[in-house]
């Protein structure tokens, strides 16, 4: 789409450009860069659903970061540190059966409280598989050879251990 007429002045040019918006949030202004197409004589301004997407996702990554979640990077990194796949991370840790894939391309905001599960899981060895046995998956024979039971001590508080 780049370099292509303009459908406004049928002459100008559609040139990408990437321009810096200041986004009210929570009582911050958060710095979002905004992808569109302009044009080079009537200025114009075309968005595709690429750039949609593209402006969504980086809309959501400043707030994850206003909010103090963990961004779409993390999440995978702690995901595959725990090997699970996306599906299986869904299942044990809920929030619907793509949960995973958009917390990961930040196309969603994770709650604070699914970041919190999740921040536990990666720092509490006892407590994924605990989760898992929890989960739809513990009849699976991989969760079942690969997480040992586990269990809880009755004065264990996860929420003492964990920041996020």
């Amino acid at each position: 789409m780049l370099n292509h007429t303009c459908v406004m002045c049928d002459e100008g040019l559609l040139i990408k450009k990437i321009v810096i918006d200041n986004v009210d949030f929570k009582g911050q202004v958060l710095k979002v860069p905004n992808t569109h197409l302009e044009c080079n004589l009537c200025g114009c301004i075309e968005l595709d659903n690429e750039y949609m997407k593209l402006n969504n996702r980086a809309l959501n990554i400043e707030k994850k970061k206003a909010l103090g979640l963990f961004s779409g990077t993390e999440i995978k990194k702690i995901r595959e540190n725990l090997r699970l796949s996306q599906a299986e991370a869904s299942d044990i840790f809920g929030g619907g059966k793509v949960a995973f894939s958009k917390y990961e391309n930040d196309d969603v905001i994770q709650s604070k409280s699914m970041n919190t599960l999740i921040g536990a899981a990666s720092r509490i060895p006892d407590l994924l598989p605990y989760l898992i046995s929890q989960s739809s998956l513990s009849s699976l024979p991989k969760f079942q050879d690969d997480y040992d039971e586990a269990y809880l001590e009755e004065d264990f508080n996860p929420l003492l251990e964990c920041k996020n």
